[in-house]
């Protein structure tokens, strides 16, 4: 049969066929999607599907987003597609019974151009009706991004922008407990802990002694008469060098838990602005940066005068405001000099006239 021979009872096939009596077709490269090989390279397909191997699939069914074992979830609302279309753009199963998405032809976010044969990017936020619900949607190279209101973000199961749940960031309301709220979040500090105005952390308040030296064996030494808070002590300038009962070296500047103590900044008492990486108000779908008019509460203005006795050496000591003054003391004693500098150049001034 199929044009085979018959020779000394068998049969001699002829190409693409085999079998007995030749009856089977042979095709080289398998059908695909449950097809099945009719002819000679050719295959039958199921409805939704053509080529020669059942390639080309037209068929529309639900996309999902979830998985969990042989069940699919998190099927898209009102979204009627194709596999190919739901594979390449958000989802991981597609179809009714459902299958899972295999490997992909083209990248992700990428579909195959039947006439060119090359890889198309997909407008996912035309592609697939309603993608960054409550938001935005912004196509891109292979990828789309949602633009959510300030405290939302895009869900992974829905693409909706949702709310966060700031207080699952065990890094948030250091001191404090951390209540979310829809878009937001605020910081519930304990006790000896201040809040910040916006609510965001928790400021020391607790007061303890104020050392002004610290030995390279972390041995604290010339406390201060004055007990002073964890900020007033290490964030004033030139003032104490550890802080509290157990001597805590203050953080130096301008490290991260310097930032998170003194507010920021590094031009005068209680200066700059509170990073947004510490602040953690900005989580929406794209990061939009700290809120620069936030001001941190100003550091309690400090008499070094009075609190450090002898800081100007045999010379006196006049309180001023935070600003760089240099004396000249050239013609002072380059010894004494090291030893106490003229220049305080921070919150004090030293006055050496009654030096030889």
């Amino acid at each position: 049969m199929n044009g085979g021979t018959c020779a000394n009872s068998t049969c001699a096939c002829a190409p693409g066929w085999s079998g007995e009596f030749c009856t089977e077709p042979i095709c080289r490269e398998p059908c695909l999607h449950g097809g099945r090989c009719i002819a000679p390279d050719r295959c039958v397909c199921f409805h939704g599907l053509s080529g020669t191997r059942c390639e080309i699939d037209r068929r529309t069914g639900p996309c999902y987003t979830e998985t969990r074992g042989a069940l699919c979830t998190g099927a898209l609302e009102g979204v009627v597609c194709t596999k190919q279309l739901c594979c390449a753009t958000v989802g991981v199963a597609w179809g009714h019974p459902c299958e899972r998405c295999g490997e992909l032809d083209c990248p992700p976010g990428h579909l195959r151009n039947l006439a060119t044969k090359e890889c198309q990017d997909i407008d996912e936020c035309a592609a697939v009706p309603g993608l960054c619900g409550g938001g935005s949607c912004e196509n891109a190279p292979g990828s789309f991004s949602c633009r959510c209101p300030a405290g939302q973000r895009r869900h992974p199961a829905s693409n909706n922008c949702e709310d966060v749940d700031e207080c699952e960031d065990p890094d948030i309301c250091p001191n404090g407990k951390c209540v979310n709220t829809e878009g937001d979040y605020y910081c519930l500090c304990n006790p000896h802990f201040i809040p910040s105005p916006d609510k965001k952390f928790c400021i020391d308040g607790r007061v303890g002694s104020c050392y002004t030296y610290l030995s390279e064996t972390g041995e604290c030494a010339d406390r201060l008469p004055l007990p002073l808070s964890h900020r007033d002590c290490c964030c004033g300038f030139n003032m104490g060098r550890a802080w509290g009962e157990l001597c805590a070296p203050c953080p130096p500047r301008p490290t991260l838990e310097w930032t998170h103590l003194c507010g920021g900044g590094g031009g005068g008492a209680g200066g700059g602005v509170v990073p947004a990486v510490w602040r953690r108000n900005n989580s929406g779908g794209l990061d939009e940066g700290g809120d620069t008019d936030y001001e941190p509460p100003s550091i309690a203005k400090i008499n070094e005068c009075m609190l450090r006795d002898g800081i100007c050496g045999l010379g006196d000591c006049a309180d001023k405001d935070p600003g760089c003054v240099t004396l000249d003391c050239a013609h002072k004693d380059p010894e004494y000099i090291t030893k106490y500098p003229c220049c305080a150049g921070t919150s004090h001034q030293c006055s050496c006239d009654l030096l030889m």
